[in-house]
């Protein structure tokens, strides 16, 4: 059956010399792998760079139920980036999220609230925001909401360090290790439940951001079973020093 779908690019693997098996989350049916063939090629129908890391996309799609890889007849990049694509600092927020989001997004079936989360979130990186230094820490936070690990904020004056292994503030350094400090963790209470719009109301240092960021990578390899290395967690720092 061939359907049209909206989509977002995740990870492209090269498979022999001109073909590509790409990562997309898929608006109807979830995560799927697409072989597409002769995407190198000079009169390919579909193109490899179509599929750079989190472009949103419109899909015309064959779709078999059970199938490990699926077939891509038609692919556009819609709607196309306006500023991503120029920024360095957009640019690597949206590499190393789109490293996040493949780690972590296994489900085969549709979920029209966590697709319109994600589509819509990139947006309004792409055209609305300016100052993005915080906006990876607040997206990790709200996608963990859909992943069932999502911090659970009951942070006191008894309760005033972060168990990044339980998800929930504690009294007591935990045992395994997996935490953060009673400084940080009283910031990190702060910013729990801030929204995309709270970014310039953080006020983060730059050292807070890579603690953060450093913490929010183990959060959810804590949480996600088999998440393994984020490789471009380092490139990211890089970028933001």
């Amino acid at each position: 059956m061939l359907y049209k779908t909206r989509g977002i690019a995740l990870h492209t693997i090269k498979y022999g010399d001109t073909s590509i098996v790409v990562h997309i989350y898929t608006e109807l049916f979830g995560r799927q792998a697409y072989l597409v063939k002769g995407a190198y090629g000079k009169k390919a129908a579909v193109r490899a760079n179509n599929f750079y890391p989190l472009n949103l996309l419109e899909l015309e799609v064959y779709h078999k139920q059970g199938a490990n890889l699926q077939k891509i007849k038609e692919a556009n990049n819609y709607p196309v980036y306006c500023q991503i694509p120029f920024d360095p600092w957009k640019n690597a927020v949206v590499v190393f999220l789109a490293e996040i989001i493949y780690r972590t997004l296994r489900e085969e079936e549709s979920n029209p609230v966590l697709f319109n989360f994600i589509f819509s979130s990139l947006q309004l990186l792409d055209l609305k925001i300016k100052f993005v230094a915080d906006f990876h820490l607040i997206f990790m936070l709200q996608l963990s909401k859909f992943g069932g690990f999502y911090p659970y904020n009951n942070f006191s004056k008894v309760n005033n360090i972060f168990d990044l292994a339980n998800g929930r503030f504690v009294s007591e350094i935990p045992f395994h290790g997996h935490f953060i400090h009673i400084e940080e963790a009283k910031i990190f209470a702060n910013i729990i439940d801030k929204r995309y719009d709270d970014m310039k109301k953080t006020k983060l240092t730059r050292e807070l951001k890579y603690y953060f960021l450093e913490k929010l990578v183990e959060y959810y390899r804590l949480h996600i079973d088999g998440m393994g290395e984020v490789k471009s967690l380092q490139v990211l720092k890089e970028v933001f020093k």
